[in-house]
């Protein structure tokens, strides 16, 4: 009878486990589609191109640890569909997220050729950050 229980219980534990590791679908829960396009303006060509690298940057916005089931495809030419379950990423969330304006820095860089002294005193420095006077 002991066993029995603690069979029981064990079996009940990997089922409660099991549910919970689940990620959220579209199957699932259903959820809303986001239709977005590209404007007019761009140029064809350049639309495609966007569009597909656009997929995977959109996804790895909303969803980078792939837990919430967001599915990101593209729909017609210039056209691209964001599948947002319901039980997943909060849909104002992610539409807060889809506004946000990429961002691109640019950090200037030192080099062993015209920068070996500069780079050796960083190198000696405990900040390992040096600036150039004048």
């Amino acid at each position: 009878m002991r066993i029995l229980f603690s069979f029981a219980a064990v079996i009940t534990c990997l089922a409660l486990f099991v549910g919970c590791t689940q990620k959220p679908s579209m199957k699932k829960s259903r959820g809303t589609g986001l239709i977005y396009s590209l404007s007019d303006e761009v140029d064809s060509k350049i639309a495609d191109f966007a569009s597909s690298k656009m997929t995977s940057a959109i996804l790895s916005r909303l969803d980078p640890d792939r837990r919430y089931g967001i599915e990101v495809a593209i729909v017609v030419n210039s056209k691209i569909q964001v599948s947002v379950p319901n039980d997943g990423l909060p849909l104002g969330r992610a539409k807060q997220l889809l506004k946000l304006n990429g961002n691109l820095e640019f950090l200037i860089a030192a080099n062993a050729r015209d920068h070996a002294e500069l780079i050796k005193t960083a190198r000696a420095s405990k900040e390992r950050v040096v600036t150039l006077q004048g």
